[in-house]
């Protein structure tokens, strides 16, 4: 109930900046073609999240047929709609494993943080990306120098982190970190092809740089599905981007609309114990 309600005040103060109207008529204009490829690419970024979650449970020891781990997945992905965040499908995850696969619970919480990490840190990768190369913002050279470094060292502090303190999963450190890249990849061209289905011309690095600020925004465990808080991180950016705030916050409902639907597919799913 309390993340329905700050998912509702969280709307509630976006559409008072808003004209309703202008929302309701982008939405009615859409190309149901764009809208369709769109949904192809979002479960695509999430066949390859599971396939990237199953490498690291095959790290662990825990081995699950390709098919019977993506059935776990879109459960999870059900549940994250309901539960904290993204962190109550993960838990439920964590807890059917245990249950019907004996899994170590320690370690298989790390390889689903370990994860999330790796989600993050390719979103992050290429919003400073954007900033550096195709967004036209002003910063001083210290700031360049200090997110360029950021960025290169980046993925050799996880490496370490990994070989230090994860022995286990150094092996598809590599595996992992490449899936992140081509998830949040399929996400973008998920957010695009909305774009386009709304014949948005122009702006489209800033309108990419907001959606992927927006994600990491919305795996604070207060909304439903992120419902509320990427629509504020759509309405805090928009001036700094100079984008039309009522094409992001359709870009940012579209998206909403296409992962409850493609996670209501966990509703119909079981997962079911079967041998290695």
């Amino acid at each position: 109930m309390l993340k329905l309600l700050l998912s509702a005040l969280a709307l509630a103060i976006v559409y008072s900046k808003l004209d309703p109207a202008q929302i309701l008529k982008i939405i009615k204009s859409i190309n149901p073609f764009w809208v369709i490829l769109a949904i192809i690419l979002f479960n695509l970024s999430k066949v390859l999240s599971a396939f990237r979650l199953n490498h690291l449970f095959q790290a662990m020891g825990l081995t699950l047929e390709n098919i019977q781990n993506l059935r776990l997945y879109y459960i999870g992905m059900f549940y994250n709609l309901f539960l904290p965040g993204g962190i109550g499908g993960d838990a439920y995850k964590i807890y059917l494993l245990k249950k019907h696969a004996q899994s170590r619970v320690k370690l298989t919480t790390i390889a689903v943080l370990v994860d999330r990490f790796s989600g993050m840190m390719a979103i992050v990768l290429l919003i400073g990306l954007l900033l550096l190369g195709f967004l036209n913002l002003s910063f001083s050279q210290s700031i360049l120098i200090t997110l360029s470094l950021g960025l290169f060292l980046m993925y050799p502090l996880f490496y370490f982190v990994i070989a230090r303190f994860i022995p286990e999963f150094k092996p598809v450190f590599l595996k992992i970190n490449a899936y992140g890249f081509a998830v949040q990849l399929a996400q973008v061209l998920c957010a695009l092809s909305i774009l386009k289905s709304m014949s948005v011309v122009g702006l489209w690095p800033e309108y990419v740089a907001l959606f992927l600020f927006s994600s990491i925004v919305t795996i604070v465990p207060v909304t439903i599905g992120g419902l509320g808080a990427r629509e504020l991180a759509f309405l805090w950016g928009h001036e700094l981007l100079h984008v039309d705030i009522s094409v992001a916050i359709s870009l940012s409902l579209l998206f909403f609309v296409i992962t409850a639907l493609s996670s209501l597919v966990g509703v119909f799913l079981r997962f079911e114990e079967k041998s290695a």
